[in-house]
């Protein structure tokens, strides 16, 4: 009987082992697809985010783009404008010097000489 026994304690001894490998293998299973649904959540939250990205760095583009436009046309009336007080500050020099009231001089930038930021010149040119 003993070898009977030690037969029966064998093959439940397979079956524990067969048992447990296969347990092992579901887990194994199971812990993967958690896994590949883990990785797929990530990758979706990840192309959800990209895309947020970009749309919020097209608008931020649009933003640049239109604050450089108005720039350059801030830049240009600038431009225009201190030529335009170039302009009017030689004329003022000019009438000065014709009524006797101011001197012909000119520095080599075309600036009156003697004259600051335009507002001495225009306190010449007013009526005494």
């Amino acid at each position: 009987m003993g070898v009977a026994r030690n037969a029966y304690c064998l093959g439940s001894e397979a079956t524990t082992v067969s048992d447990r490998k296969r347990k092992r293998m579901e887990s194994n299973r199971e812990s993967a697809r958690r896994s590949r649904m883990r990785k797929q959540k990530q990758l979706e939250d990840l192309l959800g985010q990209a895309s947020q990205l970009q749309g919020a760095n097209k608008k931020l583009l649009n933003v640049i783009k239109s604050v450089q436009e108005k720039h350059f046309a801030v830049v240009a009336d600038n431009a225009a404008l201190r030529a335009q007080i170039l302009e009017l500050t030689k004329r003022l020099w000019s009438l000065n010097c014709a009524r006797g009231r101011g001197g012909s001089q000119w520095d080599r930038a075309g600036h009156p000489q003697g004259a600051g930021d335009g507002d001495e010149a225009m306190a010449v040119a007013l009526p005494r």
